[in-house]
């Protein structure tokens, strides 16, 4: 852009000195015209002079019929002299005209080429400035628009960090629960091992006292626990069937949980794919904007509408996925609460359970000693499905952690997706700022191919007027030359006449001034 105003500035001033230098030779040639005319009026005053010097010399000799005659044909000749004058003077005005008129024409063209170069030069201000201004304001609104991704990037990042600690923590927390509530059953174990060894021991005292009672009511003790011994054989098998139906439920949620990951994968996958739809369709249309760039402010205006819809659809489906992802993270907390709801139900009827075998076992413990053993090992049995539900749980928060971190690299993807956008709709505004300037160099090598073409008419009249001009300087010699032969011959015939020396020597002296006027 400088280098063509420098060739501009450059071309206007070479411009400038060649009008300034036709001006001077206008000037030299108008300097020219008035000296002839000088010399013209000069030579009528002194054929005026002559005239009336031999008007006197008539006067003074009017019998002498030779000078009479002498006198006719040199009054012939001046007529014929004067006829000659008058002819010079009006060539003398045609060249005058001719010379106004070229001078007039050479204004007018200066105007013309004035008006021409003016408007060129505003057009062109005004393109430039259009331009500038096209291109300031795409500048402005890909900062404005790189501060919002830029900021909707950090708030996303935020927002993440927070709910991945709000996750950590309610894990963290879920996990403490789950410990502490353990730990209360371990300590409820060990109470009801302590208080059965207890009622052991006093049962084996109770036992050794009434060894003697206990031979003879052994068949009715026999009987009473082979009763016993069927109704909790009966609440075990109701336990572990009441365990295996919710181990049941807990895999058919786990199934529809991994269902519904698979679905939203797929989903994802669709979306993933409708979305590099898009960029193709984005790509083609860059690709025809492209081809039709002798209409770049129309399609860069629409291109801009374009893509800022794009941005727009992306920020929405960016908000969209945000939006189901904090969907599917409530539907999992909701899951969770609601296992955590179902554990906690579980472990308070296993307590409940617990707490009716303890009252079962203190009821049944002074009855006999294999019914404490067989409850003991049912409490083991217990501790140990305890540990498997435990294990599950500890699995089900990870699929939950493993869920909550594909959503992560989800919103990565978009992430991404959305940087790739970014990066092309920039690369877009570099190839409009190169057109921009490929339309502005074509614009300066147009104004200098003009300029050129100006300069070289400029010259062809300057030619013109020149080879104009020497015509006029050979033509004033020729009539200079006719105007010397004239006064050659007035000398000549002057020196026929029979005049007194004084005369002769006037008219010496007029002939050596007039020779040396037009010298």
């Amino acid at each position: 852009m400088t280098e063509t105003l420098a060739q501009l500035e450059s071309k206007l001033q070479e411009l400038i000195k060649t009008i300034s230098q036709s001006k001077i030779e206008q000037g030299k040639l108008q300097q020219q015209l008035t000296q002839s005319r000088n010399h013209l009026e000069s030579v009528n005053q002194e054929l005026e002079e002559k005239q009336q010097q031999l008007e006197v010399e008539r006067k003074k000799r009017p019998g002498d019929a030779a000078a009479q005659k002498f006198i006719a044909e040199l009054e012939g000749k001046l007529t014929t002299h004067e006829q000659q004058i008058q002819l010079l003077e009006k060539e003398r005005v045609n060249l005058r005209d001719q010379i106004a008129f070229l001078q007039g024409n050479l204004q007018t063209r200066e105007q013309e080429w004035q008006e021409k170069f003016d408007t060129a030069q505003t057009v062109w201000t005004g393109k430039r400035q259009e331009l500038t201004d096209k291109v300031q304001a795409t500048s402005a609104a890909l900062q404005e628009k790189e501060l919002a991704l830029e900021q909707a990037q950090q708030d996303f990042a935020v927002a993440s960090e927070m709910k991945e600690r709000d996750w950590q923590e309610k894990l963290q927390e879920a996990k403490s629960v789950a410990e502490t509530q353990l730990r209360e059953l371990k300590n409820q174990v060990l109470d009801i091992q302590k208080n059965a060894e207890l009622k052991q021991e006093e049962w084996q005292d109770k036992l050794a006292q009434a060894e003697a009672v206990a031979e003879v009511q052994a068949r009715q003790f026999k009987e009473q626990l082979k009763v016993a011994q069927g109704e909790a054989q009966e609440r075990i098998q109701s336990l572990e069937t009441r365990l295996a139906e919710q181990e049941e439920a807990a895999l058919q949620e786990a199934t529809l949980l991994t269902e519904k990951i698979t679905l939203a994968e797929t989903n994802a996958l669709k979306q993933q794919q409708d979305w590099q739809e898009k960029f193709f369709a984005s790509e083609k249309k860059s690709q025809e904007f492209e081809a039709k760039l002798y209409v770049a402010e129309k399609a860069a205006e629409r291109q801009a509408n374009d893509f800022q819809e794009k941005l727009e659809l992306l920020q929405t489906q960016l908000k969209a996925a945000e939006g189901a992802s904090e969907t599917q993270i409530d539907i999992l907390t909701t899951k969770l609460k609601e296992r955590e709801e179902a554990a906690e139900a579980q472990i308070q009827s296993l307590r409940d359970q617990l707490q009716a075998a303890k009252e079962a076992a203190q009821q049944e413990v002074e009855a006999a000693k294999k019914q404490a053993a067989e409850r003991a090992e049912q409490i083991v049995q217990l501790i140990d499905k305890l540990k498997v539900s435990e294990r599950a749980g500890e699995a089900l928060a990870q699929e939950l952690q493993d869920q909550l971190q594909a959503a992560l690299n989800k919103n990565e993807i978009l992430q991404t997706n959305l940087e790739q956008e970014e990066q092309r709709f920039q690369n877009e505004a570099e190839q409009l700022k190169a057109a921009h300037q490929a339309e502005l160099a074509e614009v300066g090598q147009r104004l200098g191919e003009e300029i050129g073409k100006l300069n070289e008419q400029l010259k062809n009249e300057k030619a013109a007027l020149q080879t104009q001009m020497f015509k006029l300087n050979s033509q004033n010699q020729e009539y200079r030359s006719m105007l010397l032969q004239n006064v050659s011959q007035l000398r000549h015939l002057l020196s026929r006449l029979p005049v007194d020396e004084r005369a002769a020597d006037d008219d010496l002296d007029l002939g050596d001034d007039f020779k040396d006027k037009s010298v």
